[in-house]
């Protein structure tokens, strides 16, 4: 089967009739409604660009079972009203023998992807989004079904875990790179680690970054009045995100000043984040908050003052992004991707957590001062749909002319 078609464009110069195939590591499923919901966005955001749109999502359960030997990959097909989505779920049916279970997942994508052009038609160009099981997935039709692709690469697994990676997986890391007509990192620090971790050609890297969600691009209601100052941390509950070295700052900095902390996320260190703040007597100045929509975390930065992240390691960093376009301050680690934002004065940078407290202590005492209403213009211009969209139709066209 051909896959590689050339696309026409219309009268307005936008490649209306390129049929382009998501292929993400992480989507947004029924059972978890707000997963990965960045990679729908930018998919809905490039179909409003002209381009026709589908997805493929090679969901991997990494978890091996002895039912695994008696269950096939399942294929789930349905439509979001805006375009079509074929779940695959993967399964590792050999534990110990990884190169095996690549092999039995390369087939099942291949047939998946037969059933969505069969229904779908034949797709112009793969986006993939990730290497695992994305990237690897789009790799495997470029050899099998001769569809070009570019990949976008937001995990952060792929500098933090390179020393331990088992020696396919390395191989087909490189494999998945090398073999991309573009590889788009989302943010500058994250090209850098990447072009120098896997020997990448850098005329074949371009920085594309994640866009700012349309609700977001609305005016933001004005900081509500103090005291208390209000901060929020939206991030994963993981050891990376670091909340507890927020906690004990914010333990601190409350014996001076009234102040809320709102936790929004989801994660393994929940249940250790809870007993801290109870172990310290914080259930009155700190509220948790589960996974939410991007309509609702919007509610609780416009009833905060300051954003904070903790973090020691970003690829890109959408949470300050988001902060900066609501016209708050904005206190972060310098954990690598936020430095594309750095040239605001909305965003502090603390390279050191031992001077964290102090950061946020002057943050905290410009508050009633502060005005972000030009930092959000710079915003716009730089991570709107219409920005982020037209660098990715030009990556698309580049691909397409090899």
């Amino acid at each position: 089967m051909d896959a590689v078609r050339h696309s026409k464009s219309n009268m307005n110069g936008r490649s209306a009739s390129m049929h382009i195939l998501f292929i993400p590591s992480w989507f947004k499923t029924r059972q978890n409604p707000f997963y990965a919901t960045f990679i729908d966005e930018q998919a809905r955001m490039m179909q409003k660009k002209g381009f026709q749109v589908g997805v493929l999502f090679p969901m991997w359960n990494g978890r091996f079972s002895i039912l695994n030997y008696f269950e096939g990959n399942k294929v789930h097909a349905y439509h979001t009203n805006d375009f079509p989505v074929l779940e695959l779920t993967l399964r590792s049916k050999a534990p110990g023998y990884t190169q095996m279970n690549f092999n039995g997942m390369a087939r099942s994508i291949v047939r998946a992807y037969d059933r969505y052009c069969q229904q779908f038609g034949s797709p112009d160009l793969a986006h993939a989004h990730c290497v695992f099981m994305g990237g690897f997935g789009a790799s495997v039709l470029l050899a099998k079904r001769q569809l070009s692709y570019v990949i976008t690469e937001h995990a952060s697994s792929m500098v933090l875990q390179y020393p331990r990676q088992h020696s396919y997986e390395r191989f087909l890391i490189e494999k998945v790179y090398h073999d991309a007509a573009t590889v788009i990192p989302v943010s500058t620090f994250l090209g850098a680690q990447l072009k120098n971790l896997y020997k990448l050609n850098p005329e074949r890297v371009k920085v594309v970054p994640n866009v700012l969600a349309p609700m977001f691009e609305l005016p933001p209601d004005p900081v509500p009045s103090v005291p208390p100052v209000r901060l929020i941390y939206v991030a994963e509950f993981s050891p990376n995100k670091n909340h507890l070295l927020l906690l004990r700052t914010f333990r601190e900095l409350l014996q001076r000043t009234p102040l809320h902390l709102t936790l929004i996320g989801k994660g393994p260190e929940r249940e250790r984040i809870l007993r801290y703040i109870r172990d310290v007597q914080l259930q009155d100045h700190v509220e948790i908050f589960a996974e939410m929509s991007h309509e609702d975390v919007r509610v609780h930065l416009e009833q905060s003052h300051i954003v904070v992240s903790t973090s020691s390691f970003e690829t890109f960093g959408l949470n300050v992004l988001e902060g900066l376009a609501m016209e708050r301050q904005v206190v972060a680690m310098d954990s690598g991707g936020p430095g594309d934002f750095s040239g605001d004065s909305n965003l502090v940078l603390v390279k050191d957590e031992n001077d964290y407290a102090a950061a946020l202590q002057k943050a905290i005492d410009n508050v009633s001062a502060f005005d972000g209403r030009s930092v959000r213009k710079h915003m716009m211009e730089r991570f709107s749909e219409s920005r982020v969209s037209t660098q990715l139709a030009e990556v698309y066209m580049s691909a397409l002319k090899g």
